[in-house]
């Protein structure tokens, strides 16, 4: 017995020996930080908990694809539609091989919440032209369906300098988000201050033509407007479809009783075909007074459209091209160094002469 005890006297120092060694070695060893975490509100008033920093980013639409593009690409969990070949040609290839996840937008709904689950985002953004409290029903469900934050912008044109930088300050890019902020608000207010000052009756006359014939238009109050209303532009189309998706059908005889100064056509970057064409060449629509007058201008389109579809940040270099088309001598100055300077900052590229052209900025 007294072996015994002598010998569990022995072994007492040996295991706290042990004890402590295996103590060392674990606190040795590398030790995983805990994710952080910071408390943000949307332009929705919406507290979200968000990891820090933010790594990926599913974006719903078109409407929020743009002001993430402009601000932070390299966080991208992928596209929301399939590229265009405009954008094939303004947007560098690693971010063209980003995959296509689908989204929720208009009448084309695509997002398969599997698909946008693997692609592991950490944040969803949704964007909304219009006010940001009618968005936050469907980002209320979307949260719950995919269990991930979803941080709703305020997309509408005065709000732009704004959705900048709450996105910019989720995305801790708020540097970069200011630039863009300022930039937009200087824009903005510079040239609601000169069309304020043009008298109504040198206001031109203006049809946005949509469609594969031209036949299809979005009122004054659309969303898809706003850069003309923005410009104090008179829109001839009244009343009609305002809702998201719009394009309200209207006959060529009502285009020619509206009597345009103007024709603006938008032909989703190709899709609509030669709709250009078409109304240069129709004899039918020749007897409209804008296409008589040689009037007729294709919307720029590279990387995303500059007036509309998406309704979003890419709007502001639709205010900056269509303020020179509408009005040069409100607005005179180096045109081309205007736009290089606004591509350089929002998308990053420097533009060659032959972008210069195929974004139609010239044909004036």
């Amino acid at each position: 017995m007294q072996t015994t005890r002598h010998t569990c006297r022995a072994l007492r120092p040996s295991a706290f020996f042990c004890a402590f060694l295996i103590l060392f070695a674990l606190s040795a060893l590398p030790q995983t930080a805990p994710a952080r975490t910071v408390t943000f509100t949307d332009d929705a008033g919406r507290r979200h908990t968000l990891p820090h920093p933010v790594a990926r980013v599913y974006a719903t639409s078109p409407t929020s694809i743009v002001p993430m593009y402009m601000l932070a690409p390299e966080l991208l969990a992928g596209w929301c539609t399939p590229i265009s070949r405009p954008e094939r040609r303004f947007i560098p290839e690693k971010y063209l091989q980003l995959p296509i996840l689908g989204g929720r937008y208009g009448l084309k709904g695509t997002m398969n919440p599997e698909v946008v689950l693997k692609a592991k985002p950490d944040l969803i953004v949704t964007a909304s032209a219009r006010e940001p409290e009618k968005a936050v029903a469907e980002a209320e469900r979307l949260q719950r369906q995919l269990r991930i934050p979803v941080l709703v912008l305020d997309g509408r044109m005065e709000s732009i300098p704004q959705m900048f930088r709450t996105l910019g300050a989720a995305l801790n890019r708020q540097e970069r988000a200011e630039k863009l902020a300022l930039y937009a608000q200087r824009l903005l207010d510079e040239t609601r201050e000169r069309v304020t000052a043009i008298p109504p009756e040198q206001r031109l006359r203006v049809y946005y033509a949509e469609g594969p014939r031209g036949l299809h238009t979005d009122p004054r109050g659309s969303w898809h407007t706003q850069v003309l209303d923005f410009l104090q532009a008179i829109n001839v189309a009244e009343g009609g479809d305002r809702s998201e998706y719009g394009r309200t059908p209207v006959s060529l005889e009502q285009v020619l009783v509206w009597k345009p100064d103007l024709i603006l056509i938008n032909d989703d970057a190709g899709t609509q075909g030669d709709v250009m064409g078409l109304v240069r060449q129709s004899p039918a629509w020749g007897k409209v007074k804008a296409v008589r007058e040689n009037r007729v201008y294709a919307l720029p389109h590279g990387p995303f459209n500059w007036f509309d579809r998406p309704p979003s940040a890419n709007r502001l270099g639709g205010i900056l091209w269509l303020r020179h088309l509408l009005y040069p001598e409100r607005f005179p100055g180096d045109f081309d160094a205007e736009v290089r300077e606004f591509f350089a900052l929002f998308y990053q590229r420097e533009l060659s002469e032959e972008d210069l052209d195929y974004l139609h900025l010239r044909t004036r």
